[in-house]
């Protein structure tokens, strides 16, 4: 084995192999990684994070992503680490739904229905503690005194039998973040059937309003707090939240939906928005004091910070607006079998016997009848008539002859 690969060590195409492999090596390792976005076709993600200071706000973009994490100052005391986290979207269903309204534009027709959805925004902090002897403000501390940088409630960087001091230490995190919200749709017929004689051809939704649904807050872990955290500038349930444009300025805008805006719609409606969710949070802080280590009694010697979370729940109000193109209806779907052939049979015209026969029946039959009838009750008459004829003609001495 070691013979085999001291040999290709040894040869010019193992060289250039080995070479090859190092430089794809390197490309690889140096290529940038790009951010896939959500692929649901209604879909939220986090585009930007804003911090409020005295003189104005710092805003920080990023590319279109599920989580953030940040630290808008030193990495070890000042503001604490913010992570925010996107949800994903689930429809909800109104209390009073509105039943869907339709509107034909000559060979068009559009049905107009409303929608809610929710997603969630998690923000929470995380502070860090630590200890840095090597801090300049160090100095102003006595001789073995534990020097704290941290980013918690916690007002001191170190204590001491005198009392405590340091600026090393923690403050709120007063912002928001920008979440966007987006549909765009694939062309799949997922809002009910199509109309009898119709074609299906897109939908467009539009963002009416965003809500505040719900939300919760508390601390990440049931850590005892000696410094107190908080969860503040909490917006009520069912207050609207800002809505912006997406038109690039925190991250790079979608393509807008092709659509005819002026038949239904306001062209100010849009399917993609930016919602701006607010936030003020402190991380808390569980310190101990020992009285037997460094500066006499009261030094700091351990401080664990105290993590809180808000979580909001986002109501989305839209309208949804189905596009259908009327159509021939064509041949039915399931067209009916061959019927039985029936023969042509020609028209001579109706002949005299066709046309009389049975009326000539009738007579017959009843001119039978009467004559029958005729000489039941006439007959005897004419007889007895006829005897006394013969009767006076003998008397007078008539002979008769009989045919």
């Amino acid at each position: 084995m070691l013979t085999n690969i001291t040999r290709i060590l040894k040869s010019k195409a193992g060289l250039a192999i080995i070479a090859l492999s190092v430089v794809v090596l390197l490309a690889a390792a140096g290529l940038p990684l790009n951010t896939y976005r959500p692929g649901w076709e209604i879909s939220t993600e986090l585009v930007a994070m804003q911090l409020n200071i005295p003189s104005g706000a710092i805003v920080k973009t990023y590319p279109p992503t599920a989580n953030i994490q940040d630290d808008f100052d030193q990495a070890t005391w000042g503001l604490p680490d913010i992570k925010a986290t996107a949800g994903d979207v689930r429809e909800l269903q109104p209390p009073m739904p509105y039943e869907p309204l339709q509107r034909d534009l000559g060979k068009f027709k559009y049905v107009v229905t409303y929608h809610e959805y929710a997603f969630d925004v998690q923000i929470r902090t995380l502070a860090s503690a630590q200890i840095n002897n090597d801090n300049p403000d160090r100095n102003n501390a006595p001789l073995g005194t534990l020097y704290w940088e941290h980013e918690t409630s916690l007002p001191a960087s170190y204590a001491c039998f005198y009392g405590q001091g340091g600026t090393s230490i923690g403050r709120a995190f007063d912002g928001g973040v920008f979440a966007r919200f987006s549909c765009l749709p694939w062309g799949i017929l997922d809002y009910g059937p199509v109309p009898e004689n119709y074609t299906f051809n897109g939908y467009y939704l539009g963002v009416m309003n965003a809500k505040i649904e719900s939300y919760a807050w508390g601390k990440v872990a049931d850590i005892e707090s000696t410094a107190k955290e908080w969860v503040r500038n909490v917006e009520s349930v069912g207050s609207p939240l800002n809505m912006y444009s997406d038109d690039g300025t925190y991250a790079r805008k979608y393509t807008e939906v092709p659509w005819d805006p002026t038949k239904v719609f306001d062209p100010d409606i849009k399917s993609v928005v930016i919602v701006y969710v607010p936030f003020n949070l402190e991380a808390g802080a569980y310190h101990y004091y020992s009285v037997n280590n460094y500066c006499y009694n009261g030094a700091i010697t351990e401080l664990k910070p105290v993590d809180v979370f808000l979580t909001y729940t986002i109501r989305m109000e839209t309208l949804v607006v189905k596009q259908f193109e009327q159509r021939d209806p064509g041949a039915p779907p399931n067209p009916s079998p061959i019927e039985n052939p029936e023969d042509y049979v020609a028209y001579n015209g109706v002949s005299f016997w066709d046309q009389y026969g049975f009326a000539i029946i009738v007579i017959v039959i009843f001119g039978v009848i009467l004559f029958f009838a005729a000489i039941i009750v006439v007959g005897p008459v004419l007889l007895m008539l006829l005897l006394g004829v013969r009767m006076c003609e003998r008397s007078k001495g008539v002979k008769w002859k009989w045919l």
